[in-house]
């Protein structure tokens, strides 16, 4: 419901008096549903800025950042929530990937192969309930 709400909010064009009264009463709806969530130990699961954690976060997507370091959390597509210490949904981010190769080096690949000459499995991350 939440996400639902936040994109009908990102559609409201508040040019008349008319819309401007329908925003008015969108935000206190969305206000009083924001009290219940809070008055049940909802909260949304921090993202931008921290590291990131498959027990809470979802990465779709990593990116070379100068501006964070390496496995931080730079981008939210979806908040994820919690209840109390439960996950109900992992946020879906993106993840640093920290500045990129340096000036003059080659980037790592993806298909390089282990010493054993196995390619390496993608790791992925348990979810399971907390």
């Amino acid at each position: 419901m939440v996400d639902n709400f936040e994109r009908a909010k990102q559609q409201l064009k508040l040019e008349t008096e008319q819309e401007k009264k329908i925003d008015a009463s969108y935000q206190g709806i969305y206000k009083q549903f924001v009290e219940i969530m809070r008055s049940l130990h909802v909260a949304a699961v921090p993202t931008v800025g921290k590291a990131f954690d498959p027990s809470v976060h979802e990465a779709i997507a990593r990116e070379e950042s100068k501006e964070f370091n390496e496995g931080t959390v730079i981008e939210e597509f979806r908040r994820g929530f919690v209840l109390g210490e439960r996950l109900l949904r992992p946020a879906m981010v993106k993840v640093s990937a920290g500045p990129g190769p340096a000036p003059g080096r080659a980037p790592k690949s993806s298909d390089e192969i282990t010493p054993q000459g196995q390619e390496e499995q993608p790791q992925t991350a348990d979810l399971g309930q907390r």
